[in-house]
């Protein structure tokens, strides 16, 4: 009769244990397993923070005298997916001016290699979130990072909220549609999409390379592999 009792105070005093450890326990019983675990897989997102994720560093690389790239680390302001922000010692029309440039890739790639979408809401009130994403987190950070990099579109100062969401990406969607995606699996540990880029009628007005692109993200170890040639931020 006295074993309940026994074991409720056991598994309370790990609890404790563990407390004393900065690990929060949430039901008692998983203590009991403890004694035999070795290994614990968690993923913290969205128990204790609020499950959103933002870009908050770009690196580019830039040509210089030296025979080495100078990989240089621009900020990233703002926070959520609110796209509201500036890069740091980037213009927000330096796609146009270098259409071919690395900072041009990198828009395309978060943009058009990607499923979600940021959405505004222009009657949001104090409790509720002015923008919201649909799809993953990661994907929507990159989302916000293309609007932050900017240069397709010129908004007004009293743009609406539902505007600013995503009025960089949808641009890019609609200028240089996906003809095909592979899909992220765990071997490629990578994403793919093959998108046409006509020579004219876009915004970027592109001289060279057009015709279809394939835009690849993915874990850096295994794409890195893969590369042969790297791009600098002026676009050699």
């Amino acid at each position: 009769e006295g074993l309940p009792a026994v074991t409720s105070i056991t598994i309370a005093i790990g609890v404790q244990e563990m407390a004393r450890r900065n690990a929060i326990v949430r039901r008692l019983p998983a203590i009991e397993t403890l004694g035999s675990v070795t290994v614990i897989c968690t993923d913290k997102t969205g128990t204790l923070t609020t499950n959103e994720m933002t870009a908050v560093s770009l690196v580019l690389l830039e040509r210089s005298g030296r025979k080495e790239p100078i990989f240089n680390e621009h900020a990233v302001e703002g926070f959520s997916y609110s796209p509201v922000g500036s890069i740091a010692g980037i213009e927000t029309n330096e796609i146009q001016k270098r259409p071919l440039g690395a900072l041009a890739d990198v828009a395309a790639v978060s943009a058009l290699n990607n499923d979600a979408r940021i959405i505004g809401s222009d009657d949001a009130s104090e409790s509720a979130k002015a923008f919201e994403r649909v799809g993953e987190p990661t994907e929507a950070a990159l989302c916000v990072l293309a609007e932050k990099i900017g240069g397709l579109v010129e908004l007004s100062a009293n743009a609406t909220t539902s505007v600013l969401a995503s009025a960089n990406v949808n641009l890019w969607r609609d200028y240089y549609p996906r003809l095909a995606t592979l899909e992220f699996s765990r071997d490629r540990k990578s994403m793919s999409v093959l998108c046409n880029f006509p020579r004219s009628g876009n915004p970027l007005a592109r001289r060279e390379r057009a015709g279809n692109r394939l835009l690849v993200k993915g874990a850096p170890n295994l794409l890195l592999e893969r590369c042969t040639h790297i791009k600098y931020r002026d676009g050699t």
